[in-house]
């Protein structure tokens, strides 16, 4: 009886009518009750840190080195063209890791499956790409070490390179030379390097340039391959200094 007293008198209303269940709680600043002071952290008061340039990171075609080989903006000739050379590049991928009897039955069932090709067309692709395929002077490009559609990542100057090359070769007994190679489907070729546009110069320079930092102790070569001809052309060493000194900053 004696409990359930107390429970009713602790609930009875204060002398402001407001209804309380239990003891009241202490006052602020009653005697017993501290307040500890926030500790603030030194950088609050320190000032901000000056932001540094972040690095770009960007693809050979972007670090500049004159226009690129003029296509037509608009029209069915540029689309044209633009199909004929992914295609050739997709043919170049897959078909060396053919034996060389499978490669022309391959390559005729792929073209066949381009809806957007007519049978003069699906021809003459396939006829570029054998004839690259089975000349011997493109031997070394697909052979032990090679590898299609290649990732070049790393850091040339400020900037980090995140390009593809359409194949590298990379010879497994670590003496001969590194090949880098471009394809190149542009109609008519260049008879000689002198033809070749600045843009094609700088980025096979770039991707020399970032592979430099990992085989210091190896000659990296840049080859051209020219589908219309065909032919195999190699970038002097010097003029792929001078595009490397064309974009440096």
């Amino acid at each position: 009886m004696s409990r359930l007293a107390d429970d009713r008198r602790a609930h009875e209303a204060d002398a402001d009518g407001v209804q309380r269940f239990g003891a009241p709680p202490p006052a602020l600043g009653a005697a017993g009750s501290t307040l500890s002071a926030t500790v603030l952290p030194a950088w609050i008061a320190a000032d901000a840190k000056k932001e540094t340039d972040p690095e770009r990171i960007v693809a050979p075609t972007a670090l500049g080195g004159g226009d690129p080989p003029v296509l037509a903006p608009f029209g069915p000739d540029r689309a044209r063209r633009l199909l004929r050379g992914r295609l050739i590049h997709t043919l170049f991928e897959g078909l060396p890791a053919l034996p060389h009897a499978q490669r022309a039955d391959a390559a005729a069932r792929f073209l066949d499956r381009q809806p957007d090709l007519d049978a003069e067309a699906r021809k003459e692709i396939a006829a570029s790409t054998l004839a690259v395929l089975n000349d011997q002077r493109f031997a070394a490009i697909f052979g032990p070490g090679s590898r299609a559609e290649a990732p070049i990542v790393g850091r040339l100057g400020g900037d980090i390179v995140n390009g593809r090359v359409d194949r590298l070769v990379i010879p497994p007994d670590k003496s001969g030379d590194i090949l880098i190679v471009d394809f190149k489907t542009d109609r008519p070729a260049p008879p000689d390097i002198t033809g070749v546009a600045q843009t094609y110069k700088v980025q096979m320079a770039v991707y020399r340039a970032v592979l430099a930092s990992a085989y210091a102790n190896r000659r990296i070569r840049c080859l051209l391959a020219w589908t219309d001809g065909p032919s195999l052309m190699e970038i002097p060493e010097p003029e792929l200094d001078a595009a490397i000194r064309s974009i440096s900053r």
